[in-house]
């Protein structure tokens, strides 16, 4: 069976080959399907990675067994081409926010075409300014700005006007995702399929309250209104009454090092935020530790003692299924598809993502009952065991491909 499998990026140790250039490894879930791909004699798998450019230029590669592909190009009949001299049983794309994908659609044969949902950009573009018109902190100029920023967010989603309405194959893993297709097509398949999560979450050590750094608060990123950090800094601000020692640590990249023309202005998301730890009383509270390895974020979860999610939108968090995968109590903003991965607050606290006052006193109460951060513990990475199986979601992944190929063959 020949697989064609289509996505933005290419994990760290290809793109050292492929261009020796080191990057911090990044989309688990694709590269968690290719090695389990890679282990099937019944699969030739090719990596594609589309990129729009000024001139064409063609780089592959064959690495254990997988064939990877960029193809840099200017207008669409040169990507075209790959898909004219190539056939393929299945062809598998992750993600429809992405320009290439307006390019490739017409020379895709849509009943062996698998789209998988990462996101929903029209859905997020919905609440990417969600929580910031109750903040007076908040001026016109700068919530201007953020309302621009969002329609230029919202433009990556136009490849999904194509997709959804059309496809005939569709992959998600949340009843979120799957009314969404539903209420644009009603003439497709759709294929639950889960995500596996990156090496190091699935092995020892694990969360340990003894161990971990009490009233330390863990969230993976926040420089984007839709992560929720404006909402975090509230939560914090009242945690904060009762442990004045409260941390609140923020990977991803470090606000106080951002230097784009908005926040040298004083009017981006970022100068906002930064208003709000000053105004709050929060410099002491507030931690940013740039962006940090796999490694990294397991090291910070096992210092944590508390993990939150606090988004305006999510689809299925995988920061959030792998915190609870190392066993981090974990709180959430209930949006999205989280009720998906999380099925009751024996798993995961979840409160409504306006609620700040719920969900401070939620952690607030957690910090103090030691008996339900072990429970929280115990119980949510049992339940992350189950949703990021790696066995049993590439056996869903290949008997997906496997219905695609023979529907088509018969």
């Amino acid at each position: 069976m020949k697989v064609l499998m289509i996505t933005s990026m290419f994990p760290a140790a290809v793109t050292k080959q492929l261009f020796g250039t080191e990057i911090t490894d990044r989309a688990g879930w694709i590269n968690a399907s290719v090695e389990y791909l890679k282990k099937q004699d019944n699969v030739k798998l090719t990596y594609l990675v589309p990129k729009k450019a000024d001139a064409l230029k063609v780089t592959e590669k064959e690495i254990e067994g997988v064939q990877y592909c960029q193809i840099e190009y200017c207008n669409p009949e040169e990507i075209g081409e790959f898909f004219k001299k190539n056939a393929f049983d299945v062809i598998h794309i992750y993600g429809s926010e992405y320009n290439y994908i307006k390019d490739i659609y017409a020379y895709l044969p849509l009943e062996k075409t698998l789209f998988y949902i990462q996101g929903l950009i029209e859905l997020y573009y919905e609440q990417y300014l969600s929580g910031l018109d109750s903040f007076k902190e908040m001026d016109f100029l700068t919530l201007s700005c953020i309302r621009y920023n969002a329609k230029l967010f919202r433009s990556r989603g136009e490849g999904e006007q194509l997709v959804y309405p059309n496809a005939k194959h569709v992959a998600g893993r949340t009843d979120w995702d799957k009314n969404y297709v539903d209420s644009v097509n009603t003439d497709y398949t759709y294929h639950y399929l889960s995500e596996s999560m990156r090496d190091v979450f699935y092995e020892e050590p694990f969360w340990n309250r003894v161990k971990c750094v009490p009233n330390t608060i863990f969230m993976s990123q926040g420089n984007a209104p839709i992560k929720g950090l404006h909402m975090a800094l509230r939560i914090i601000k009242k945690v904060k009454e009762n442990y004045p020692n409260v941390i609140l640590k923020i990977g991803g990249a470090n606000i106080y090092r951002e230097t784009g023309i908005a926040t040298k202005l004083g009017v981006s998301y970022v100068s906002f935020l930064k208003r709000l730890i000053k105004e709050y009383d929060l410099s002491s509270n507030v931690m940013f530790l740039g962006m940090l390895s796999a490694e990294q974020v397991k090291q910070e979860l096992l210092k944590a003692n508390i993990f939150i999610s606090p988004s305006s939108i999510e689809n299925s968090p995988n920061s959030l299924q792998e915190a609870m995968l190392t066993g981090t109590p974990c709180i959430s903003s209930d949006v999205g598809g989280v009720r998906s991965i999380v099925t009751d607050e024996s798993q995961c606290l979840l409160y409504p993502f306006g609620d700040t006052d719920t969900a401070a006193v939620k952690i607030i109460e957690l910090l103090k009952d030691k008996e339900k951060q072990d429970s929280l513990s115990k119980e949510g990475r049992k339940r992350a065991l189950i949703t990021t199986d790696r066995e049993t979601n590439g056996r869903d992944l290949l008997r997906i491909y496997k219905e695609i190929a023979g529907s088509v063959v018969e």
